[in-house]
């Protein structure tokens, strides 16, 4: 048994034509969860072989729009491929998500479909739970927990750590700043992905003033590398990048801090621990 991570989006909230937003799928014994949820997360599970409808769990690690705004196609897709069961969790404000925009927004449409003889179940009715710090999830073959970040206060972001039976370990950083206790959340991990959208050639720059207000919310490569350094991860790969970056530098920028190779993700690549 391992556990299996598909990149789906590892862009940012900018539009860039390389890279959907933030979203990854991790497989622990055929269970599957989605971690976040940015515009076109449904066409990456598409362009990954995933049936929508095979995942019955979504976890938001916080709700900004580029990791959510994938929320209403993501569920109307599964639930046209036959779920009918769907799992959400997610920071305060998740079940106002769920009853704003599945319910009040798009309900009447639901209830159009229900109509012509289509079952609501999985649609409406998705079950919606708060993240808290410590244990989200537990299961026979897995264990997720999760670490509040700090991240463009009052933003509730957490770092979800995922375990399986055999105690391999992925790390999934969320949006946050330098925090050396993620270092503590994420120590051993075979896998640490990590954000790391404040890169030397930034199209921030290009806005005076913009680039230090990122350095207060992001994370920089080097500081990627010295959080999956302290961690003692096995694996780094970094994450959640804005347009027009140069992959290269990036990489380099990460590894000398890190000490090992450091990967810079792309959508669809995968990594088994």
């Amino acid at each position: 048994m391992t556990i299996k991570v598909t990149l789906l989006g590892t862009g940012g909230p900018r539009p860039d034509p390389r890279r959907a937003q933030p979203a990854a799928l991790i497989e622990v014994d055929g269970e599957r969860y989605l971690v976040d949820c940015g515009d076109g997360t449904t066409r990456r599970l598409l362009d990954a072989g995933i049936d929508p409808g095979s995942v019955q769990t979504l976890l938001l690690t916080h709700l900004h729009i580029d990791h959510c705004i994938g929320v209403a196609s993501f569920v109307y897709a599964g639930w046209f491929a036959g779920r009918r069961s769907l799992c959400m969790f997610g920071p305060t404000g998740t079940k106002e998500l769920g009853r704003d925009l599945l319910d009040r927004a798009y309900g009447p449409d639901a209830r159009a479909r229900f109509a012509t003889g289509r079952p609501m179940a999985g649609l409406t009715d998705v079950a919606v739970t708060s993240i808290q710090p410590g244990v989200v999830l537990e299961t026979p073959s897995s264990r997720i927990t999760a670490m509040r970040v700090p991240h463009n206060a009052p933003t509730e972001t957490y770092a979800l750590r995922f375990e399986d039976s055999a105690g391999r370990s992925v790390v999934i950083s969320s949006d946050t700043t330098y925090c050396e206790p993620l270092a503590d959340f994420s120590r051993d991990c075979d896998l640490l992905i990590h954000e790391a959208y404040v890169t030397s050639d930034n199209w921030a720059k290009e806005r005076p003033g913009f680039l230090e207000m990122l350095r207060g919310v992001h994370v920089t490569p080097a500081e990627a590398g010295t959080i999956g350094r302290l961690a003692d991860a096995r694996k780094l790969v970094l994450t959640h990048f804005p347009p027009r970056m140069d992959d290269a530098a990036v990489a380099n920028e990460a590894t000398q801090t890190f000490g090992k190779p450091v990967t810079v993700g792309q959508d669809l690549m995968s990594f088994e621990v």
